[in-house]
């Protein structure tokens, strides 16, 4: 269970990364164009003081830069999830990102470069809102937002510091501060949105545990309701289940005017093969047979069962007498053509069978216990008409008491 336990945990490791990737790739659209009129801005602002062609370069290296993230959420968006794609879209997206903050670092000090103050401070109010705006979806890749926000820093806060003016060394802390409590609070979003996430896909794995596990339960349950319905020796219906679908076709039969009928059988003289060859082969014996009278019923709606120690019965729903003597045959057939050895039988040299068939439609005023008394008698008939042979009975011609006559064994 705790190896199991690791690997789900690892598993949702994955998914947390494979997660946080896709929002940063799938957030990065939005910022695009913010970006690209921020540029031109300060592009426009800074003009005014620097090389016109130093501004143009550094626009269009935004621009490429704004082009070139865009193209990496493309071909993401195209890209499999495997573990090796997910890390080179990793280092993409990291590296972009990085290059994206150097730009605005340099950038921001180029254009102050012969600026005034006041232009310094409205650069530095601009670097602060495009960091701060880069918080909430950068910090989902805790590396990248602290690339980013160093990027920017470093270059600026050196630069303010190097003027030495008691303004620029202010607003160099003060930016430095500012950029340490964004970090501060990026490691926090991170931190919770790992949390948020590991719960997430663990509800979601325990969801899925949860369900495979109720699935199995139903299948276990499924297979007991099987077993409760089965005889473990000859996997054939026990006899509780013959009695339940019996009910069932008896009433469907009085539904549809359908005749039902009933096969009972019987190996001969099973006591003394079981004393001649002993119980382990006598429990082999039974079992052949028993697949010998399943494997001749053909229909869904046909039950073999076992009824008891050496004695089964047949159900045949919607099976006229003369049906239900043809199947008798061919099962009679069946276990003849097992050729099992059974030299203290009076019969023949070989395991043989008796049946005894009956067969009615359903009415209200036939209890159902006849039709199994008419097939019981009927394979009480057989018994004394030398056995291996079949026997079928009418319910009208079924008159109590029975007929006695000598052991059935």
């Amino acid at each position: 269970m705790a190896e199991v336990l690791l690997a789900n945990q690892a598993d949702i490791q994955r998914r947390i990364l494979r997660e946080r990737l896709r929002l940063v790739y799938e957030q990065t659209p939005r910022s695009i164009p913010l970006t690209l009129v921020v540029v031109t801005v300060m592009a426009i602002l800074g003009s005014r003081a620097v090389p016109l062609w130093a501004v143009g370069i550094w626009w269009m290296g935004m621009a490429g830069l704004a082009v070139l993230r865009y193209a990496a959420v493309r071909g993401f968006r195209r890209a499999s999830g495997n573990d090796e794609t997910q890390l080179y879209w990793t280092r993409i997206s990291f590296y972009i990102v990085l290059a994206a903050g150097v730009g605005w670092g340099l950038g921001s000090v180029l254009l102050a470069y012969e600026a005034t103050i006041e232009y310094q401070l409205l650069l530095l109010m601009i670097l602060a809102g495009i960091a701060g705006g880069a918080l909430p979806f950068l910090s989902v890749h805790l590396p990248s937002f602290v690339g980013f926000i160093l990027a920017i820093t470093v270059p600026n806060v050196t630069w303010l510091l190097w003027q030495g003016g008691r303004i620029e060394v202010i607003s160099g802390v003060l930016l430095a501060l500012y950029m340490a409590a964004l970090l501060y609070n990026a490691h926090r979003v991170s931190t919770l949105m790992s949390e948020t996430l590991n719960l997430r896909f663990q509800n979601e794995a325990m969801a899925q545990t949860l369900l495979h596990e109720k699935d199995e339960l139903q299948a276990l349950n499924r297979e007991l309701e099987r077993l409760s319905h089965i005889d473990g020796l000859t996997q054939l219906a026990n006899r509780r289940y013959f009695d339940v679908r019996f009910q069932e076709q008896w009433q469907r039969g009085m539904r549809e005017h359908a005749s039902v009928a009933v096969l009972m059988l019987d190996i001969d003289e099973f006591k003394k093969y079981n004393d001649a060859y002993g119980h382990t082969a006598g429990d082999t014996c039974l079992r052949r047979v028993a697949n010998a009278i399943n494997v001749t019923l053909m229909r869904p709606s046909d039950l073999a069962a076992r009824y008891g120690g050496e004695e089964f019965v047949v159900l045949l729903a919607n099976t006229s007498i003369d049906g239900a003597i043809n199947v008798a045959e061919e099962i009679l057939r069946r276990v003849r053509d097992l050729n099992i050895k059974h030299e203290t039988s009076s019969v023949t040299s070989m395991v043989t069978i008796s049946i005894g068939v009956s067969a009615v439609v359903p009415d209200r005023d036939i209890p159902r216990a006849y039709l199994i008394e008419a097939a019981d008698l009927a394979l009480y008939k057989s018994k004394h008409a030398g056995r291996n042979c079949i026997t079928h009975q009418s319910i009208d011609e079924q008159s109590y008491p029975r007929l006695l006559g000598t052991d059935d064994a």
